[in-house]
């Protein structure tokens, strides 16, 4: 990570924003993540990433966590 994580929540929501830096080959990118996680209950958790370059989209990460008893 680079920096600082910005983001605020609101009830079940969280958001936040932050640099990754990821290696490729030997070239290290800077990509920007918009990070979105909803908690549903106690028990469930969804999470949202979409990963830009220069404002372009250039991958996205969808996420869902269960906790099992």
């Amino acid at each position: 990570m680079i920096g600082i994580a910005k983001g605020e929540s609101s009830g079940s929501a969280l958001y936040w924003r932050y640099q990754l830096e990821v290696p490729v080959d030997d070239t290290i990118y800077h990509i920007t993540l918009d990070d979105w996680m909803f908690l549903f209950d106690d028990k469930r958790l969804f999470n949202k990433t979409e990963m830009t370059k220069f404002g372009f989209k250039v991958g996205e990460i969808i996420l869902y966590i269960e906790k099992l008893d």
